[in-house]
């Protein structure tokens, strides 16, 4: 009985080990995972701030634009 108890002592640390090694690498993968997540958040967050500071280019260009078209045109009538 005496070494059936050993032999359960000896297994009980390396079973934790098992168990500790298992958490550490569901833990890692979780860590990994949200990593990810958050990576493809920023991505579409910073390609939308992109296409929304194009977008006001676009304003701001076709209004100077427009203005321009203006002045030539009133260039013209006057010459």
């Amino acid at each position: 009985m005496k070494s059936s108890n050993s032999s359960n002592f000896i297994m009980f640390p390396h079973n934790l080990a098992s168990q500790f090694e298992i958490k550490r690498f569901q833990i890692d993968q979780f860590i990994i995972l949200q990593n990810e997540r958050l990576r493809l958040a920023l991505q579409e967050q910073r390609k939308q701030q992109l296409a929304l500071i194009l977008r006001n280019y676009e304003s701001e260009t076709h209004l100077l634009l427009k203005q321009i078209d203006e002045k030539i045109v009133k260039a013209c009538l006057e010459f």
